[in-house]
């Protein structure tokens, strides 16, 4: 439990702001809330996502006068914007399926029916695209993809390059293709 006092402070004219002073707290609550800001060490595969999106984001910044670079997690997406607010682009790694994958991910708070009005122009957009991709409306979740994978083992670093490679030309052609769209 904590033993909080509150005051209210006003400061010229300024309409009355309440402040919270603790006064009480658990012994070791200061410690833990110090312990838990700290980094904490990665996994092999969060390390491995790391140094993938590192050197990924280094090569967008080298290859890429159209994408955005963000920077990069130990997380299993990288995103990248695509010009409007619950709308980008995402790449993903899965070490356990050994594939990578490029996607228009759609969070948007109307994300179904912004999907209905692309897949609405499946044809246009595939031809422009240059490929057919994979339309998941996902029903049972509140966001949609538009997505394209590739056979990857991305534990094999030799093959690093040729993954930023696909990753790139696929993030751009989607850049290209879909954010006048959206």
């Amino acid at each position: 439990f904590f033993g909080l006092q509150i005051e209210l402070w006003k400061i010229g004219i300024s309409p009355p702001a309440p402040r919270f002073n603790i006064i009480v707290s658990p012994n070791n609550w200061s410690r833990i809330a110090r312990e838990s800001a700290q980094p904490r060490e990665l996994s092999d595969t969060k390390g491995l996502q790391l140094e993938f999106w590192t050197g990924f984001r280094l090569y967008i910044q080298e290859n890429s006068r159209v994408l955005q670079a963000r920077k990069a997690q130990p997380q299993h997406w990288y995103e990248m914007p695509i010009g409007r607010s619950g709308f980008h682009i995402s790449c993903t790694v899965n070490t356990r399926e050994e594939r990578i994958a490029c996607e228009v991910y759609i969070g948007h708070p109307q994300s179904k029916s912004a999907f209905d009005l692309l897949m609405s122009q499946k044809e246009s957009i595939e031809g422009e695209f240059g490929g057919q991709l994979d339309w998941q409306k996902l029903p049972s979740r509140h966001a949609c993809r538009i997505i394209l994978y590739q056979d990857a083992d991305v534990t094999d670093r030799d093959t690093w390059p040729e993954l930023y490679r696909w990753l790139l030309q696929k993030s751009e052609a989607i850049y290209r293709t879909f954010s006048d769209r959206i």
